[in-house]
């Protein structure tokens, strides 16, 4: 797995940005980490928004920008 340095929580307007679902962080997680799959580190172009730990496992992080990477 490639080192993941995400930064803070993007902000817009001086807020932090609401994910809605978590697919909605893909374009912030593409624009501050690049089009490389996290665990292969291959470059890819169709990458999904992975969670770190499972939303089943931990509901109450599902949209959290810190559980969130991209495959």
């Amino acid at each position: 797995m490639r080192p993941i340095n995400k930064g803070n929580h993007p902000q817009a307007h001086g807020s932090p940005v609401v994910f809605d679902t978590y697919g909605n962080a893909r374009p912030y997680l593409i624009n501050t980490i690049g089009d490389y799959c996290s665990y292969c580190e291959n470059q890819i172009t169709n990458l999904a928004v992975e969670h770190i730990q499972p939303k089943s496992q931990a509901p109450g992080i599902a949209l959290s920008w810190n559980n969130l990477i991209l495959k």
